[in-house]
């Protein structure tokens, strides 16, 4: 290759991905981008319904072509996508109320059916990324070394991308387990309102990222991100409504107004 046409290669990938880790080298940069246009020129040929039960679309989704700035946003969509998949799962586990249960468990299927495409657009990207990960969390927290702040160099198999991914799971997994921690301490009268509180915080924030991540995509990708925001602003509007049914009800064996008064 020319000297000047590498210099020009390099300059550009230098320039597309600044924000990603400080601490890598040019070169690195480079072949993260090169692998990701492989990703990219493979998932030219993957349409985005592979493998994905879409029952609100009636006719076939169109192809879709993703750049680089589109695979760094769909590899982090995946990961809080993941994220919610695993609080849903274990809010329908624990929820006593019919209408909610029948809300997180559709709400699941649309995640499910979003992870998968998300995977199909990445050429399977997202799933490994994410595998690997939470195979490195969970083999360090197993080791019986005492726990020390420290700061990890990039190995030769692993790019700033990847570190990231393992950063946003290790925060995702602390996360999961205090809620699931203050969950567990409700009674089950009481368990449907503190987790709808939760869940509509969750889909708030989730509904402020996937609006900031539409404008940042490709028109391409823009499409497939703005169909999850419309089932998002959909799960959250009724996750609202159940939540303000449960709020108003009265608590089983709660004292009424009046009983107080005579109790006077």
């Amino acid at each position: 290759m020319c000297p000047v046409l590498l210099r020009a290669g390099l300059a550009s990938a230098a320039l597309i991905v600044p924000t990603l880790s400080l601490a890598q080298s040019p070169a690195e940069v480079f072949v993260e981008v090169a692998e990701s246009q492989v990703v990219e020129d493979r998932t030219k040929a993957v349409p985005p319904s592979a493998g994905v039960t879409v029952e609100t679309v009636a006719t076939p989704a169109p192809e879709v072509s993703l750049n680089i700035i589109d695979q760094k946003l769909a590899l982090s969509l995946a990961v809080d996508t993941w994220g919610q998949l695993a609080a849903n799962e274990r809010g329908l586990a624990s929820a006593a109320n019919e209408p909610l249960r029948t809300l997180i468990a559709r709400r699941l299927e649309t995640q499910r059916a979003f992870a998968s495409l998300l995977d199909s657009l990445t050429g399977g990207r997202t799933t490994v990324a994410i595998e690997d990960a939470r195979r490195e969390i969970a083999a360090d927290a197993a080791t019986t070394k005492t726990k020390v702040v420290r700061f990890r160099p990039l190995a030769l198999h692993k790019n700033a991308t990847a570190m990231m991914v393992r950063i946003r799971m290790e925060i995702l997994e602390g996360y999961l387990a205090e809620v699931q921690s203050g969950l567990a301490s409700k009674s089950a009268s009481e368990f449907d309102c503190h987790f709808l509180r939760g869940d509509v915080l969750h889909q708030m924030q989730l509904l402020a990222m996937l609006e900031v991540f539409e404008r940042q995509a490709s028109a391409d990708f823009a499409g497939v991100i703005k169909q999850e925001i419309e089932a998002a602003r959909e799960h959250l509007g009724r996750s609202r409504q159940i939540l303000v049914q449960l709020e108003s009800a009265p608590l089983a064996g709660a004292p009424t107004a009046a009983v107080s008064l005579e109790q006077r």
